[in-house]
């Protein structure tokens, strides 16, 4: 695998950890389901495209969920074995304590689109008294050590705190980060109503343009 499809790989990883579900309907062939918010098309074309580009001749399926806000995209491949860190079959991410793999926490290159992917499922992004802010969810907290890991190696400072938002009462870790080293205005050039792209955008190459990034 080319360093290239490595970084697209890490994105798709990312993505996975955030919003994605492993499942083997035909007991055949693993299935990648990754769900989105019917708000942000732009996310879904993203990812399809990502998907495409690392499944080249399997099928990439989109399909809107009935009387929900949401929509899904699908791929199958037995390649998602090896390629997405937890298993088929052994119970949910949580359980098995799905985190970041090794070979994307070692390597800036990796972490950045990782990053990205996670942000954009299970991240939100806000300002608050003129600072950029992002927080990330995570009731695994091994995940979460391992998104404060990244962006402590790309030149941040966030925190972990745990809240109470489960309805169990048990506490769910997510990452802090307050972005004190970006500016706003030399993001403006992008050209995006969005925030989040804007931001993600950042994460994934501070000098790259919009071309070299949404693939």
């Amino acid at each position: 695998m080319t360093n290239f499809e490595k970084q697209i790989l890490a994105y798709i990883v990312g993505v996975a950890l955030g919003d994605g579900n492993l499942s083997c309907p035909n007991k055949r062939t693993t299935r990648l389901r990754i769900t989105c918010d019917n708000a942000y098309p732009k996310l879904g074309r993203e990812i399809k495209t990502a998907l495409r580009f690392l499944f080249p001749t399997n099928k990439i399926s989109y399909v809107k969920r009935k009387e929900t806000n949401c929509f899904d995209i699908s791929v199958y491949s037995n390649r998602l074995n090896e390629y997405i860190p937890w298993k088929v079959g052994l119970g949910p991410k949580h359980v098995q304590n799905a985190h970041v793999p090794s070979w994307i926490l070692e390597n800036a290159k990796y972490i950045r689109p990782c990053l990205k992917g996670l942000i954009q499922t299970d991240g939100s992004i806000y300002k608050d008294r003129g600072y950029l802010m992002v927080n990330f969810n995570s009731i695994i907290q091994i995940l979460a050590n391992d998104v404060k890991n990244m962006m402590e190696q790309i030149g941040y400072t966030p925190h972990i705190y745990k809240s109470m938002q489960n309805q169990d009462g048990t506490n769910i870790p997510f990452v802090y980060l307050r972005m004190f080293k970006i500016s706003f205005k030399k993001l403006i050039f992008l050209k995006s109503n969005s925030l989040k792209l804007l931001l993600i955008i950042f994460f994934m190459n501070k000098k790259a343009s919009l071309g070299t990034l949404f693939i």
